[in-house]
């Protein structure tokens, strides 16, 4: 597998080429992305425009990248992921996991609408776009009635 690297907004861009399967595929993805989570880039976005498979191995990787970048308040996307690969996800429900968007621009404005461009920790939801914008963390119930 080839991986080319790009940066857009601060927001890293992956264009993987090939499979990600067993072996040196998972291992270089996995490798890349903590790569660029030690550097503090942990916003990422995986192009699978050129990607034809992936096997069990292939999403256990990427579900463990998103969940690192997750952990350093990032998050981990797919993007123009080709048919046969959205039903794998689709068929193991991986798609309730991991985002997958048809255009970059798309996958790059899902960042800013969640608030990681502005620096949100992960795991703070707002309950509206003006909430994400001005900063605005909810307290969560439990917190309030102590």
């Amino acid at each position: 597998m080839k991986i080319e690297e790009n940066t857009l907004e601060r927001i890293s861009i992956l264009a993987l080429q090939g499979r990600i399967v067993l072996g040196d595929g998972t291992d270089q993805l996995r490798d890349k992305v903590h790569e660029l989570i030690d550097a503090g880039r942990n916003r990422l976005i995986v192009n699978l425009s050129d990607v034809d498979y992936v096997d069990s191995s292939g999403l256990a990787v990427l579900i463990s990248c998103m969940r690192t970048a997750q952990r350093k308040g990032g998050n981990l996307k797919l993007v123009h992921p080709s048919r046969r690969v959205k039903d794998i996800l689709q068929i193991t429900r991986l798609n309730t996991l991991l985002e997958t968007f048809d255009t970059l621009e798309l996958a790059q404005a899902s960042f800013i609408e969640q608030g990681t461009e502005q620096g949100t920790e992960p795991g703070a939801e707002s309950n509206s776009k003006a909430d994400a914008e001005s900063g605005d963390k909810k307290t969560p119930p439990s917190a309030s009635q102590a």
